[in-house]
């Protein structure tokens, strides 16, 4: 087996020093396999480059991905694909899909998924933002009594309050449709009607014959 000669050992240094200081991961990575592939499959000097560009950006993007999604600081992962919609007949899977595209978000409207606990509206609201992070988006995951903690409100009690009940938390009508109405404008609104997917499972389970 014949040795590299010094001359290219230096060579190869060399380019590795240079890709580590151009911060070309990928390419220090795998140059010298894709430089052999591009020698038993006689491709062009372009070719063999453009094959390390393209590997270069797509591992670019996914690392852009991953550390989009780690700041979100989501509490848990959960896609749109994994969503039961069969449960949710007034919440068409085309309506959310096409929300997943994020046109919502280039023309800055607000996005308010309601109603009572249990019937996915998280699952919803995560698979959204994850599709979001996907497109570039800068994303933060909050629960809306960090959002309001002055009024020193729980979650549990009032997130999920219809509109009407709102005055409840902010004790002034007028304050609770100022608020509201800037919500509200430009936005649009998803309201999640049924039983929740705990209780329908627990139904389930009480049914004759099943364990």
């Amino acid at each position: 087996m014949m040795q590299p000669s010094v001359q290219n050992q230096d060579h190869q240094a060399l380019l590795e020093a240079h890709l580590r200081t151009l911060g070309l991961p990928t390419f220090l990575q795998l140059y010298q396999v894709y430089a052999r592939d591009a020698a038993r499959n006689g491709l062009s000097p372009e070719q063999f480059l453009l094959g390390l560009c393209e590997a270069e950006a797509a591992d670019r993007d996914a690392k852009r991905i991953e550390t989009a999604i780690r700041r979100a600081k989501f509490p848990f992962i959960k896609e749109l694909a994994d969503y039961d919609f069969t449960a949710m007949e007034n919440i068409p899977k085309t309506f959310i899909l096409e929300l997943a595209l994020g046109g919502y978000m280039s023309r800055a409207e607000n996005l308010i998924l309601v109603g009572n606990p249990g019937l996915g509206k998280t699952h919803l609201g995560i698979g959204l933002a994850l599709a979001a992070c996907r497109q570039g988006k800068h994303v933060r995951f909050y629960k809306a009594a960090s959002l309001i903690n002055d009024l020193q409100v729980a979650q549990k009690k009032f997130s999920n309050l219809r509109f009407s009940e709102w005055n409840a938390i902010f004790a002034d009508d007028r304050m609770t449709t100022a608020f509201l109405d800037r919500l509200t404008h430009k936005g649009r609104i998803v309201e999640f009607v049924g039983d929740s997917y705990r209780y329908r499972h627990r139904l389930q389970q009480d049914e004759p014959g099943k364990a």
